[in-house]
């Protein structure tokens, strides 16, 4: 989906090695997407074409403030399944860290988590689009990003306005299945709870946005990339705060993100 191409660029960006995969169809915004990747030196050779079913695509629509939403229209991203995984595997098990979101189907979603965790894998989960998860998918996972909105589908009895009530909804929520939080609240910041008790509230910087579109996206990219090269969590998501903050100021998504020589330059 378009969520896991604006992740792997923000991931490429910060200075990972990246390889996506997933589905496209055989159209002209297959050869977007395709020409994109080529630019920013991303392994998509784990990308498949379907020449059956189109790309999917999204539709942003941006207020006045800035804020989004997104309309999303899915179709060869859902043709990708277990057999699918199958033929991907040995490129997704050569990943230090695994990336997911949930604009492929949850079994999929769920198949590779097995896969990772039995091969001692770090695996991230961006619940976005949201749809409810089975406890058994997200015991695999290590570190979950939701947005506040995502936050209330998780843990549910959360008012997400208040940082007391969503820390202490998550604990709940950590005393039956022990996940790492990550939890981006838009223009107040963001707030890890880590499943051993630790947390870490970082306020939002400065900026006057005018896109939000793919600022989630940047900030799973940025902060997937940190963990990976070995930074700290704090550290990881300083990057990844700061990354998503100078993402808004600019239009579109994966365009939007800032390189890590520019991210550095002003923490």
């Amino acid at each position: 989906g378009g969520k896991g191409f604006n992740q792997a660029v923000a991931a490429r960006r910060a200075g990972a090695e990246v390889s996506i995969v997933g589905c496209l169809g055989k159209d002209a915004f297959a050869e977007k997407f395709i020409d994109f990747m080529k630019a920013e030196d991303i392994d998509y050779s784990g990308v498949e074409l379907n020449d059956e079913i189109g790309t999917g695509t999204g539709m942003p629509l941006i207020e006045e403030n800035g804020q989004n939403s997104i309309v999303i229209i899915p179709q060869a991203n859902l043709t990708v399944d277990e057999k699918f995984i199958e033929r991907q595997k040995d490129k997704i098990l050569a990943a230090d860290v695994i990336v997911m979101q949930l604009e492929i189907p949850i079994k999929t979603v769920k198949y590779i988590a097995k896969l990772a965790k039995k091969d001692n894998k770090t695996i991230i989960l961006n619940p976005a689009p949201y749809a409810d998860l089975d406890n058994e998918t997200l015991k695999l996972v290590d570190y979950i990003i939701p947005n506040e909105h995502e936050l209330i589908g998780l843990v549910q009895d959360c008012d997400v306005n208040l940082e007391c009530s969503i820390i202490e909804s998550v604990h709940n929520f950590q005393k039956n299945i022990p996940i790492n939080f990550v939890v981006t609240l838009g223009d107040r910041g963001v707030l890890s709870i880590s499943k051993d008790g630790e947390t870490i509230s970082l306020k939002p910087h400065s900026v006057v946005p005018i896109d939000t579109v793919g600022a989630g996206d940047t900030f799973c990219g940025y902060f997937a990339s940190g963990i990976a090269s070995g930074k700290t969590l704090l550290d990881s998501l300083k990057m990844a705060n700061k990354a998503a903050s100078i993402s808004v100021t600019r239009r579109g998504a994966a365009k939007s993100v800032p390189y890590a020589r520019e991210v550095i330059s002003v923490i």
